[in-house]
């Protein structure tokens, strides 16, 4: 003759399932970070590259403006040459950042909540799966 299985109760099986899904979050997050602390390691120097260029840009673009005014000046009154080109600096600054409000304009924040909510939800489905998949299994132990 057979001996009967000993059968772990229900609430054993989703004290497990549920500590398991904390810990695999656990450990996404920490790879997650760890992943993103690497790349920007990695990344650093072409990051401080790139500001250094950016900043010698801004030099540059002050000059070309500051050329710019002085060949004006040469044509025009300097106040007049000084009004002109802050003129087209402001028209300049409106045309990027009404171009920049029209692109952020299309992409939505994505909201932390929302995704501790999906993940909420996602862990009672499978706890009701779990339940009833183990009640509907004949010889389950409830306790």
């Amino acid at each position: 003759m057979t001996e009967p299985r000993s059968r772990t109760p229900l609430s054993g099986l989703l004290t497990r399932a549920i500590h398991s899904a904390v810990e695999l979050a656990k450990a996404e997050l920490t790879s997650y970070k760890k992943d993103l602390q690497r790349k920007l390691k990695e990344s650093a120097a072409g990051i401080g590259l790139l500001t250094a260029a950016g900043l010698l840009g801004i030099f540059a673009l002050a000059y070309l403006v500051f050329a710019g005014y002085q060949g004006l000046a040469v044509v025009v009154a300097p106040w007049l040459a000084a009004l002109l080109t802050a003129a087209a600096l402001l028209l300049l600054v409106a045309a990027l950042a009404w171009g920049g409000v029209r692109l952020l304009g299309r992409h939505e924040v994505p909201n932390p909540a929302e995704n501790v909510n999906r993940f909420t939800t996602e862990i009672k489905d499978a706890a009701s799966k779990a339940r009833t998949t183990a009640a509907s299994s004949p010889g389950t132990q409830e306790g």
